[in-house]
């Protein structure tokens, strides 16, 4: 009697120490987790400061109207590694063929996240989904794909900015896009 009420015994406070154990493993990877997200937000901040700053600068990136953007190569190559050069060994990179606002909007992203797409037109979010996808961007397209799909797009705007940007589409795929994207919205 005495063997069988120890052996309870036993097996409650086996079953305590896992539940213990269970709990000291959930406290301790919430208190990593919180440890690395303040890490990450604390990097993201410091990013985020270099934006068009000298500080670490270890690129110029030309710009339409002689305009130079002080870059950083770990920023770049961690938002893409497709920038149309070996970024290691480079140290200009020339963006001079693309719009000014549409760089500098491109690059204020890679550094911060930061797209404020509500106050762009139709041309515009075409003309950075186009940079995206040449750098490889995918969130940024993405956000940009986005954005276009919720707004109304006539066929004019498509048949001028998208066919110039994708040149092996056929006038009749053009319209098959247009007539998709407008059974789509409706």
């Amino acid at each position: 009697m005495e063997l069988s009420k120890l052996r309870e015994e036993f097996m409650a406070l086996q079953e305590h120490l896992l539940a213990v154990e269970m709990k000291y493993q959930a406290e301790l990877q919430s208190a990593n987790e919180k440890q690395q997200n303040e890490y990450l937000k604390k990097l993201m901040g410091i990013i985020a400061d270099l934006f068009n700053t000298h500080h670490y600068s270890d690129i110029r990136i030309l710009m339409e109207g002689d305009q130079v953007f002080s870059g950083h190569k770990l920023v770049l190559l961690s938002r893409s590694d497709e920038w149309g050069c070996d970024l290691s060994s480079t140290e200009e990179l020339d963006l001079s063929d693309i719009k000014y606002e549409v760089v500098l909007t491109m690059l204020k992203w890679v550094y911060t996240n930061d797209l404020d797409i509500n106050d762009m037109g139709h041309e515009f979010i075409v003309e950075l989904l186009v940079i995206a996808n040449q750098f490889r961007l995918d969130p940024l397209a993405e956000k940009c794909s986005d954005a276009l799909n919720s707004m109304p797009i006539t066929a004019e705007l498509i048949k001028t900015e998208v066919i110039d940007d994708i040149p092996d589409m056929k006038p009749s795929e053009v319209e098959i896009m247009v007539i998709f994207n407008s059974r789509t919205r409706t």
